[in-house]
């Protein structure tokens, strides 16, 4: 049952994701409203994986950047803080949390996403994730590099 509510959370993320998209013409703008600055501290740089997710799902994060793979949808933080009613910032970046918040602004909603990875160790981190109708299990992620 643990893993069907954290399935079902992980597709609503992925609809809360693609459910409106940037129709410009890739003119560099940056989100409505919010900062788009992504600054992940050092502990947490290097790719995480899940051994409840299996291979799908993959967090990686760069020095200027949070990429999310699910499944075969990849997320990249960076570039979705460059569309039009999109704001992604952190809200906690300390020596063991580090969060994010994405916004969608627009049509009248605002629809919000958290994604909060606490240190455990070098080598593990718990993530918990939270948003419109998505409050799952907090799930382990061990580094893989």
């Amino acid at each position: 049952m643990k893993k069907f509510i954290l399935c079902l959370s992980l597709i609503c993320l992925t609809f809360s994701f693609n459910s409106c998209s940037n129709d410009d013409d890739d003119n560099n703008s940056q989100g409505s409203g919010g900062s788009s600055t992504i600054n992940p501290p050092a502990w947490i740089i290097g790719t995480w994986k899940s051994p409840e997710l299996g291979e799908t799902h993959k967090f990686q994060f760069t020095k200027n950047n949070f990429i999310f793979t699910q499944l075969a949808t990849v997320y990249n933080f960076a570039e979705i803080a460059k569309q039009d009613y999109y704001s992604v910032k952190e809200t906690t970046n300390t020596s063991d949390i580090y969060q994010i918040e994405k916004t969608f602004s627009g049509a009248g909603v605002t629809a919000k996403d958290s994604f909060k990875f606490v240190k455990v160790s070098d080598n593990e981190v718990t993530f918990y994730m939270s948003g419109v109708g998505i409050n799952p299990a907090p799930i382990t992620l061990n580094r893989v590099n």
